[in-house]
């Protein structure tokens, strides 16, 4: 595999759309798309950003954003305590 994409196979219909139903077999073609890596710092950046977000609403004792939140707060802020 290329360290830099990841493929997955899609089924497509004769327009090009990726297909969700199933049809005859002979409508289709199977294609390779590929996707490029996002670099760490990109997807740390926006996970942050989600949970900050998320912070505040209405949510029950239990969720897992909430506590992810919790988590991310007590291990940034570590060195300045």
């Amino acid at each position: 595999m290329n360290r830099d994409h990841v493929t997955a196979d899609v089924e497509t219909d004769e327009m090009g759309s990726a297909s969700g139903g199933a049809r005859a077999a002979s409508r289709h073609r199977t294609t390779t798309c590929y996707v490029a890596r996002v670099p760490l710092l990109e997807v740390m950046e926006d996970q942050i950003y989600y949970l900050i977000s998320h912070g505040g609403k209405n949510c029950l004792p239990a969720c897992a954003d909430c506590a992810r939140l919790e988590e991310a707060k007590r291990c940034l802020l570590r060195p300045f305590l």
